[in-house]
């Protein structure tokens, strides 16, 4: 099962701290729009993404809630019709909250 390391942190300014990501980074810093709707799961977490490109996946993950940096085990599933599942899982579970954000990513 694939699994990620998740660290989030505060900052100051992007552009204070873009000159220093990029000068590590193999490739340039691109800006990822996405919207996620989270889902009431049983165990775990459930969320539907859909990507500002127009794709679309269902995800689910293990994550514990700690401050400090945390490692994700995580099953993602293309989905073809993002609207109409999240209709489905809404009526079946209600959304849990909806959050849209534009990540700046640099490998």
């Amino acid at each position: 099962m694939p699994r990620n390391i998740e660290i989030k942190a505060r900052i100051d300014s992007v552009d204070a701290v873009l000159p220093r990501v990029l000068a590590v980074a193999d490739h340039p810093a691109q800006i990822i729009d996405q919207d996620d709707t989270f889902f009431a799961a049983a165990h775990g977490r459930l969320k539907l993404r859909v990507l500002g490109d127009g794709h679309s996946e269902l995800i689910h993950y293990h994550r514990p809630d700690v401050g400090e940096a945390k490692a994700s085990d995580y099953v993602r599933v293309p989905v073809a019709d993002p609207q109409g599942l999240r209709q489905a899982l809404e009526r079946a579970w209600g959304p849990r909250s909806e959050e849209h954000t534009s990540e700046l990513q640099s490998p």
